[in-house]
C-alpha cells in the first residue's frame, strides 16, 4: 500500500486513484501534488541553508587561512591604479585593483639565502598560477608583484624578466623574515 501511496504521490502510477475514485477526485490529485511539490522545495531550499548555517559555527580548514593576494605593481602613478604604501612616508606602489595571484596559486613557499647571503623566499606556482604569471611578467619587466594581505602592503618582487619556470623569487631582510614569510604563504598553514 505504501508503495502505491508513493507512486501516486508523484504521479507515476494512478492505481490507488483508479481504486477510490469516491474519496479522491482528480482536482484534489492536482492540488495534493503541488503541494508536496512545494513541499520538497521547500525542505531542499532549508537544506541548503543548513550547510551555510553549519559553515558558519563550524568553518573548514580552508576558510582558516589567511588571505592574501598578489597585485601587478608599479612605481609610477597611472590612471585606475591604487597607491599603497608599506608605511608612512615610506615606498610607495601603485596597483591594479585585480589581483593577479592568490593563495590557490601558490604551491609552495621555501626561505633561502643566496651566495652573497641575501635572504629570500622562494615560492612556487601551481599550474594555473604558472600560466598567469607567465602570461602577465612578459609585458611588465620592471613593475612588481606587491603582496597585499588585510589592507597592508607586505612587501614586493621585482619582475626583472619573463617568469616561466612557475617560480619567482621575493627578496626579505633577515632570516627570521624569511622563515616567517614562506610560512605565512604556505598554502596549508592555518590562522593562529
Amino acid at each position: 500500500m505504501m508503495c502505491k501511496l508513493r507512486r501516486w504521490v508523484f504521479g507515476s502510477d494512478m492505481t490507488l486513484l483508479q481504486q477510490t475514485p469516491k474519496i479522491v477526485g482528480p482536482k484534489q490529485v492536482m492540488w495534493l501534488r503541488r503541494s508536496i511539490d512545494m513541499l520538497v522545495v521547500a525542505c531542499l531550499l532549508m537544506l541548503s541553508g543548513c550547510g551555510a548555517l553549519w559553515e558558519s559555527m563550524y568553518p573548514s580548514e580552508a576558510s582558516k587561512l589567511p588571505t592574501y593576494a598578489f597585485h601587478l605593481a608599479s612605481t609610477q602613478d597611472a590612471p585606475g591604479l591604487l597607491p599603497w604604501s608599506d608605511g608612512p612616508g615610506r615606498h610607495t606602489l601603485y596597483l591594479q585593483r585585480e589581483s593577479l595571484l592568490t593563495r590557490s596559486d601558490i604551491k609552495g613557499a621555501s626561505p633561502m639565502v643566496d651566495a652573497t647571503g641575501q635572504f629570500f623566499v622562494a615560492i612556487r606556482l601551481s599550474d594555473s598560477g604558472s600560466r598567469k604569471l607567465t602570461s602577465v611578467s612578459r609585458d611588465h619587466i620592471g613593475q612588481s608583484l606587491a603582496l597585499v594581505t588585510g589592507g597592508h602592503l607586505i612587501g614586493s618582487a621585482l619582475i626583472d624578466g619573463p617568469i616561466d619556470k612557475g617560480l619567482f623569487a621575493m627578496a626579505v631582510t633577515s632570516r627570521n623574515s624569511a622563515f616567517a614569510l614562506a610560512d605565512f604563504l604556505a598554502p596549508d598553514r592555518p590562522v593562529q
